[in-house]
């Protein structure tokens, strides 16, 4: 078995309908198979994943998802969750985060 972290920011958006939600969002670690990850008991919890760099450029007003709104993040604080596939199972050449 292969572990992997993703990094979890708790955070909140403002949907098209004016309503609130608390989202946590994802960096998952380079190099895990795409269907690993959505296989997992991580991805059904991740409300959006993004790179480390969209990370950084995320900001309150920010667009994310399907037209919804940032306006809240702890940056500062992110959780680490971690999960594990068996790379026999996942092929790496068809896609990685």
């Amino acid at each position: 078995m292969k572990k992997y972290e993703v990094k979890v920011y708790h955070a909140v958006i403002r949907g098209e309908d004016g309503v609130e939600y608390a989202v946590d969002i994802g960096v998952v670690q380079s190099g895990v198979p795409f269907d690993a990850y959505w296989d997992s008991w991580i991805d059904p919890r991740i409300y959006f994943n993004v790179t480390a760099q969209e990370m950084e450029a995320l900001d309150v007003g920010s667009q994310v998802g399907d037209g919804d709104t940032l306006v809240e993040i702890d940056k500062a604080n992110p959780s680490i969750w971690e999960a594990e596939y068996d790379p026999e199972k996942y092929n790496e050449e068809e896609g990685v985060f």
